[in-house]
């Protein structure tokens, strides 16, 4: 009788907590996304799951997410720390045009990914362009994109 309850519970409480709950992370995500555009920030879907990564889901309170650095941007071997998100998306722009716009006209055919190797993004770039890679095809499923990339 008591697991009979507990799986009753379960279906009329949990169930629409986590349905909720997965519209709220695509409604911030989507945001985000959304925001980059406007931003015209190169290869927003790649910037997204990058974002993802680095804050869990835009959720995490023990990371850079809590300087409102969405992408784990560090100086001095410190999470820097932003305003607000923003003004880390304004910060991307510039690091982009200073980093990547110069990369790509030396390799034509290159891709982000390939850029993010050759800067050493992260430690381990297997794992994390494995992780990238997976957070892309999750936003290409779920997130409306209004431009081409």
């Amino acid at each position: 009788m008591k697991r009979t309850l507990v799986a009753l519970f379960l279906l009329w409480f949990a169930l629409p907590l986590r349905a909720q709950s997965q519209e709220t992370r695509v409604a911030k995500i989507q945001a985000l996304y959304d925001t980059l555009l406007v931003f015209q920030i190169e290869y927003p879907r790649t910037i997204t799951a990058i974002a993802i990564m680095e804050t869990g889901w835009l959720e995490c309170s023990k990371c850079a997410f809590k300087y409102n650095n969405l992408f784990g941007f560090r100086g001095n071997g410190k999470y820097m720390r932003f305003d607000s998100q923003e003004a880390c998306i304004a910060y991307l722009k510039v690091w982009q045009q200073k980093n990547f716009v110069p990369w790509k006209e030396k390799h034509p055919k290159g891709t982000y990914h390939q850029f993010l190797v050759a800067i050493k993004y992260a430690e381990n770039m297997p794992y994390y362009l494995r992780n990238i890679t997976n957070l892309e095809r999750w936003v290409s499923k779920n997130i409306q994109q209004k431009s081409e990339e």
